[in-house]
């Protein structure tokens, strides 16, 4: 695993051990992209004017266009950056889908011209987008409405567990309606509020996956059966934490880690429940 990867997929990174290897290193890779395209998504909240972040949506499609020039296979990829590259390799081994990477390409674009949303039905739609162009591009064909939900759900926990850090860095992934910009001395009881209101409605997503996981390619129902049980892990956390999550985030124990990854090599859809 690399360790890039594994840093950015956080406490969702020992799903890679339930893949084979050119899995593996596909989902690295594709990771390790997502992430660095949304990083550069982000730098669009130093700009002073939409005008400014139009400049930064210009850079995320130039980094696509980049990467396109060296996908007909078997061309060698040379001059690319490191997560360029690898995603390029992983596409020689399989070829990945134009039209997900696109989409994910899109959802940087929208992060960049529209840094927070109005209403979680808003935020719910943006993360779905992110989730589905990532399960596409990582399965190399379409997925159903229930695995786009899911993964939607996964995208959007993972920023309400690291809710700490994105506020202390300025940026709002809950939706103004929830939660609008603080003034100096916010009160912290809102974040909570809006985190739990959030939840319910993230673990009726992550539920309905469940029936769809049968119909996944070999080797992808034990590591979605894991992305659940580490999901509701931790949805429960959030659940019943107070404001100190946002300074000491849920995170999955070492134990827990081996317990879920038992549970998903041995039990399979019978884990859930």
């Amino acid at each position: 695993m690399m360790p890039t990867a594994v840093h950015r997929l956080g406490d969702f990174a020992p799903v890679l051990d339930l893949l084979d290897a050119r899995e593996r290193r596909r989902a690295s890779a594709l990771a390790e992209y997502a992430a660095e395209l949304f990083d550069l998504a982000r730098e669009a909240d130093a700009a002073a004017d939409l005008a400014g972040r139009r400049e930064v949506g210009k850079a995320i499609e130039r980094w696509f266009k980049d990467l396109e020039r060296h996908w007909p296979p078997p061309q060698e990829a040379v001059g690319l950056p490191g997560a360029q590259l690898r995603l390029a390799a992983c596409h020689r081994e399989r070829p990945f889908v134009r039209e997900a990477l696109a989409r994910l390409v899109s959802a940087a674009l929208d992060r960049a011209l529209t840094p927070r949303f109005e209403s979680p039905q808003a935020a719910r739609a943006a993360a779905e987008r992110l989730g589905g162009a990532l399960a596409e591009a990582q399965l190399g064909e379409p997925v159903s409405e229930a695995l786009v939900g899911f993964t939607g759900a996964l995208v959007r926990l993972s920023l309400l567990q690291n809710l700490g850090a994105h506020l202390a860095a300025g940026r709002w992934p809950l939706p103004t309606s929830e939660l609008p910009t603080p003034g100096p001395r916010p009160d912290l009881r809102a974040p909570v509020r809006a985190v739990r209101n959030e939840c319910r409605e993230l673990r009726r997503q992550l539920l309905g996956v469940a029936p769809a996981l049968v119909d996944l390619p070999a080797g992808y129902d034990k590591a979605c059966t894991f992305l659940l049980l580490a999901a509701l892990r931790l949805l429960s956390e959030l659940e019943e934490a107070d404001s100190d999550f946002l300074d000491r985030p849920p995170r999955l124990g070492r134990w827990t880690v081996r317990k879920l990854l038992w549970r998903a090599k041995r039990r399979g859809l019978g884990a859930v429940g």
